[in-house]
């Protein structure tokens, strides 16, 4: 298992952004990203307007109130 950390503003800059999101642990705070407003409170948030990223997300992730994209 490998992790990579970088801060909001390298990631913002990124000219391409993969979200991968797994497993039901996840599920409340991927649907807290999808539907709260974009803001510090959330910095997920941020990545939601930007047409450089990507979100995929497993069936145990994605919030059962979501409709599936």
């Amino acid at each position: 298992f490998a992790a990579l950390t970088a801060g909001m503003a390298t990631i913002l800059a990124a000219r391409r952004i993969v979200l991968v999101v797994t497993g039901q642990r996840k599920r409340a705070i991927l649907g807290r990203m999808l539907v709260e407003p974009v803001g510090d409170d959330l910095p997920a948030s941020w990545l939601r307007p930007l047409d450089t990223a990507t979100l995929l997300a497993d069936d145990e992730a994605w919030p059962r109130e979501a409709p599936h994209p």
